[in-house]
């Protein structure tokens, strides 16, 4: 917004007495004697100055765009995986005993992420209306859910209707997003508190974790 207003008042500045969208005519510079130069048109030299000016700027503009846009989304990934996380309390207090959360089948945890939205989101279980996915989600850029620690069969509610116990259960989970900051400063906190969740770096990314009290 700053830089808009600069690069409005320096061109409002620079044609407030040349009248250039009225009567734009440009003078060469061996024709502008010293002294002598008119004040209906600009220079050649003068006019190729205001388009590399206002081209450093419109990148400068667009840059500071796309980084705004990248930390909205950043912090939209962290909303979502905060409320990812009351779901799974919600769950866990109808699994046996309070103790658990779902422990959820995939090759991959992207892949169980896809199958924990199925589950948090059922109709009759309905711990969450709709369950978030990443707003850029490509493959392994989407979330991901890990389940650890010593499972118990038949600890958690399926969602068969009427739910019945019949969904093995974990007493750990880990959520992890993929920032575009690469310099987000909740990153290396997150995967400290999550290392007994099983919180690691990822090589060339910027992860963000999310794990169970």
């Amino acid at each position: 917004m700053h830089i808009n207003k600069l690069l409005h008042c320096f061109i409002a500045k620079l044609f407030k007495k040349k009248n250039l969208l009225n009567n734009l005519t440009i003078q060469p510079a061996s024709q502008a004697k010293r002294g002598e130069q008119s004040n209906n048109g600009f220079t050649l030299i003068e006019l190729l100055v205001v388009i590399a000016i206002i081209g450093i700027l419109a990148t400068i503009v667009v840059a500071s765009f796309a980084g705004a846009q990248a930390r909205g989304r950043d912090s939209r990934r962290k909303a979502d995986l905060d409320a990812v996380k009351k779901a799974l309390d919600m769950a866990k207090q109808d699994c046996l005993g309070s103790a658990y959360y779902p422990v959820m089948a995939g090759a991959s945890a992207d892949v169980r992420y896809d199958a924990l939205e199925a589950h948090l989101d059922d109709a009759d279980l309905a711990y969450i209306k709709v369950v978030p996915v990443d707003p850029s989600k490509t493959g392994a850029n989407d979330y991901h859910y890990t389940t650890s620690g010593t499972t118990t069969a038949n600890a958690c509610l399926s969602t068969a209707t009427p739910p019945t116990f019949a969904v093995t259960g974990a007493p750990t989970f880990l959520l992890r997003a993929l920032l575009e900051n690469k310099n987000d400063p909740q990153s290396a906190p997150s995967i400290t508190q999550c290392l007994s969740a099983g919180a690691a770096a990822v090589a060339g990314e910027t992860p963000y974790y999310v794990c169970n009290d």
